[in-house]
């Protein structure tokens, strides 16, 4: 379902006159003046979107946004968590055509929350901004806190099961994003998000596509398995199985891959692939690990198995001893790159918080990674994750610098705006700055 329908302008707007607005009796004053207009603006906002003028009601959102900052600087006081929260409303409302509202919008909601402790509101809002971003995880698991904190009853029974719709889209479209994986288990993962969204009983407008989704992924699983049989394949039927989640033991995948095999040191690189990716236990990745390494040293399969062996112990937690073993590699293959990238943000994760040269230094060092080798998916993916390991450092020098790049490379990525609004939130601007910043744009 589009994220446009004039459905979910019904439910913005039923949300609207069920959550607190403006009182019956406001006091006369310039700053609840000025709140009163916004939510006059925001009720004709949502009326514009209901009948599908899409492009008047942003124009008219941007009014009701802008009363709603002025509200703020009239007395320069911390806002209440409602203003906060409808202040989020309005840039999730306006980041539909500007993303950059999306990263104010969770800013906002941080606001909300810390403001209002216990009040579950704000997750629903964070929950739209994260979806906006294509951070659908995030996504679901805001609006998992939403229902999870706020009690059914506050709302009619119509408008808490259109609530829900929006936590079954984000699982869908995570569903979606998950099939991308091309690793072993995707489809099994895909299916456990959407018998997820389809346990939450959709309503009929959006039920048929999950349904869909999940009976593709089933037809696909039973099409491929009975092609791989009819053709005598051993070992695709069991990678079959293990990708649509239903592994097979490793030993029965390596015994029917053997019997069909060619060299013995193919035979030994998926032994290990398959002990590691079907087994999943610590012992099935150190057995692993010295398969890997046993080829490392006969110099056989080397890329693969130097990016299979630093995967397997970063697996284990022993990212170190892979990367004391691997850190000098000459002219890394784009899989190894990416590997050796994770177990440098591994490291940086583990140094201790007083140590910044040495942090500053592993940083530097992915950076290098990064400049080449890569698929353009790729970079977009490890800029975000090198921009999470500042963001849990708490560095936020090395987040700036980070954004400033992936920004550059990656202008229209929604998710740097998110990570700009968590920038702000790391460096402590207070919250009368945030709006100065905002109401100067």
């Amino acid at each position: 379902m589009n994220r446009w329908t004039v459905p979910t302008a019904l439910v913005a707007l039923l949300l609207a006159l069920i959550l607190p607005g403006c009182p019956e009796d406001p006091p006369v004053d310039e700053r609840q003046a000025l709140v009163d207009l916004a939510m006059e603006a925001r009720q004709e906002a949502l009326g514009l979107l209901e009948v599908g003028n899409v492009q008047a009601a942003q124009e008219t959102f941007h009014r009701a946004y802008r009363h709603a900052l002025d509200a703020v600087s009239a007395d320069g006081a911390m806002s209440t968590p409602d203003l906060l929260n409808t202040l989020a409303e309005l840039c999730c409302q306006l980041g539909r055509s500007s993303p950059e509202y999306l990263g104010r919008a969770v800013r906002y909601c941080q606001m909300a929350i810390a403001a209002g402790p216990g009040w579950g509101m704000p997750y629903f809002n964070l929950g739209l901004a994260y979806e906006g971003a294509g951070l659908y995880a995030d996504s679901v698991r805001a609006y998992e806190k939403f229902f999870e904190e706020v009690p059914s009853d506050q709302f009619p029974s119509e408008v808490w099961e259109s609530l829900k719709e929006n936590l079954v889209r984000s699982l869908f479209k995570q569903a979606g994003e998950i099939l991308k994986d091309d690793r072993i288990g995707a489809e099994g993962r895909a299916r456990e998000v959407l018998e997820k969204a389809f346990a939450l009983r959709p309503v009929p407008a959006s039920a048929p596509r999950v349904h869909q989704a999940l009976t593709e992924i089933n037809v696909q699983h039973q099409r491929q398995a009975r092609a791989a049989a009819e053709a005598g394949d051993g070992l695709e039927i069991v990678r079959i199985h293990a990708r649509f989640g239903y592994p097979v033991p490793a030993e029965t995948a390596l015994q029917r891959y053997k019997d069909t095999s060619g060299s013995n040191r193919d035979v030994r690189f998926v032994e290990a692939r398959y002990v590691r990716e079907l087994a999943g236990t610590p012992e099935g990745n150190r057995k692993a690990a010295e398969i890997y390494l046993e080829l490392l040293s006969r110099g056989e399969m080397v890329m693969h198995a130097a990016a299979g062996y630093g995967r397997t112990l970063l697996a284990l937690g022993e990212g170190e001893k892979a990367l004391d073993r691997l850190a000098d590699f000459p002219n890394p293959s784009a899989d190894l790159r990416r590997t050796l990238i994770l177990l440098r943000l591994d490291r940086i994760r583990r140094l201790p918080s007083d140590d910044r040269e040495a942090v500053g230094a592993e940083f530097d060092r992915v950076a290098e990674l990064m400049t080449g080798g890569l698929e353009v998916s790729d970079r977009a993916w490890l800029y975000w994750s090198t921009a999470i390991a500042a963001l849990n450092r708490g560095d936020a020098d090395r987040l700036e610098e980070t954004i400033r790049v992936y920004q550059k490379r990656f202008p229209r990525d929604p998710r740097v705006v998110i990570l700009d609004a968590e920038l702000k939130r790391l460096r402590g601007i207070p919250v009368e700055e945030v709006f100065a910043e905002v109401a100067d744009e």
